[in-house]
């Protein structure tokens, strides 16, 4: 399968996924911890790890998957940032499972790219 089209399905899925507890995408916390509480901090500190993860996918895409992955990337904001909180004393549970589940879905791109690229140079 080509990069191209891997980057295409597995960004087209990235609200469909559930976070895996085995992915380091959490700091100090585990899955469960997702039904308590979720401060400004810790959502902020969410945010910040799936930049990081969308930042170096980005840098390893050819510019026309660059230009795919920055829409698909505003379009997954905008739905994000439309979530009502189900509980207002949480306002930050669900656009953090959210936020871990996208990136979850960045960081499963990237490994797929590496394992790609790595394929293709042992072939060659």
């Amino acid at each position: 399968m080509k990069t191209t089209t891997l980057v295409i399905i597995l960004l087209g899925v990235a609200g469909a996924l559930p976070v895996h507890a085995g992915m380091k995408m959490e700091t100090g916390t585990n899955r469960s911890s997702m039904n308590s509480g979720i401060d400004e901090a810790r959502y902020k500190e969410y945010e910040s790890q799936l930049n990081q993860v969308y930042q170096q996918l980005l840098k390893s895409l050819d510019s026309e998957n660059q230009k795919k992955l920055i829409a698909g990337q505003e379009e997954w904001m905008k739905k994000r940032d439309s979530i009502a909180p189900a509980n207002p004393n949480d306002p930050y549970k669900e656009k953090s499972a959210e936020t871990l589940a996208r990136t979850g879905v960045l960081m499963m791109v990237q490994k797929e790219m590496d394992r790609s690229q790595s394929a293709t140079l042992k072939n060659k």
